[in-house]
């Protein structure tokens, strides 16, 4: 069971690096002089239905990818990708709403039932604050997903609504 855990989770890490990598080739330009975007890449913690990691590398045209690993019990993981739009809000400075989309993927090893896991789709909105003269960032999101594959559910499809609201506080790395 412990060598499915970290198999998955290490799984999981390949990909989301992989889709990083491949996209960023993409973007060649400059973030911070084409976008005006406060920040190149932040790290940070995120609670949710558990706890988590979650790193945000800014791209250009106020886009952004997020990664979000997070551990909704001890004995599973919840790990998504996702691409993001950023707007700001001009009358509060450092504020801006995001929104945007991507894939998300979930384990559990129950003591009591099967293994299990889930593959689906996940959206995001949130607000984001740049603090003043400070290298961190808060926000608030809502992240529901709708799991395509579910075994849980007898391999038909499943819904994750309400675990998916967060609190993050990021460390700007650029």
């Amino acid at each position: 069971m412990m060598r499915k855990s970290i198999f998955f989770t290490l799984s999981v890490l390949f990909f989301v690096f992989t889709a990083q990598e491949t996209i960023l080739a993409q973007e060649k330009a400059d973030v911070s002089t084409t976008t005006g975007q406060p920040y190149e890449a932040a790290i940070g913690g995120r609670i949710s239905n558990g706890l988590g990691l979650t790193y945000k590398k800014s791209l250009k045209d106020n886009k952004a990818l997020e990664f979000i690993v997070s551990f909704p019990s001890f004995d599973g993981i919840r790990a998504s990708a996702l691409y993001e739009m950023h707007e700001s809000i001009e009358d509060v400075k450092g504020l801006r709403w995001y929104y945007g989309g991507g894939v998300i993927v979930r384990y559990y090893n129950f003591e009591f039932l099967d293994d299990y896991f889930a593959f689906g789709v996940s959206g995001i909105a949130g607000l984001e604050y740049k603090l003043n003269n400070k290298p961190l960032l808060l926000s608030i999101d809502y992240a529901p997903g709708i799991y395509i594959f579910d075994t849980f559910a007898n391999f038909g499809y499943g819904a994750d609504w309400g675990s998916g609201v967060g609190l993050s506080v990021r460390y700007i790395l650029k």
